[in-house]
């Protein structure tokens, strides 16, 4: 599992083996956590180019690795790991300079289970 923290937007990709021609498969899981105060690199974009900007990502074929993406929020990700498996949450904040403000869970990925992908 690999943690990258305030990259400005919420990832999580499978990082798949194509280094060795005869292999396949997820070898390990990364996941980009959002600042809760440094801004979106598209923090001055409107929603609907952001939106436009996430579907290339998902629709590029060189991003087949690619399991889930938001630019637009600010917030931070619950992680609850066992030596089984690892749910991952991300909470996202309406305005990070209220300490009021009204907080949402927006995505999850439940049951992500350890140990290597073999195909």
């Amino acid at each position: 599992m690999i943690l990258s923290a305030d990259t400005h937007m919420s990832y999580y990709m499978n990082i798949l083996n194509d280094i060795e021609p005869d292999s396949s498969g997820i070898i390990a899981h990364e996941f980009g956590v959002p600042g809760i105060s440094s801004p979106s690199h598209y923090k001055y974009t409107s929603p609907g180019r952001i939106a436009e900007k996430e579907m290339l990502l998902y629709s590029n074929p060189r991003n087949s690795h690619l399991q889930y993406v938001d630019a637009k929020y600010n917030g931070y990700m619950v992680m609850h790991i066992t030596k089984e498996e690892s749910q991952i949450e991300w909470y996202y904040i309406a305005d990070v300079k209220n300490a009021m403000s009204e907080k949402w869970e927006f995505a999850s990925f439940p049951s992500i289970r350890s140990g290597l992908s073999k195909k």
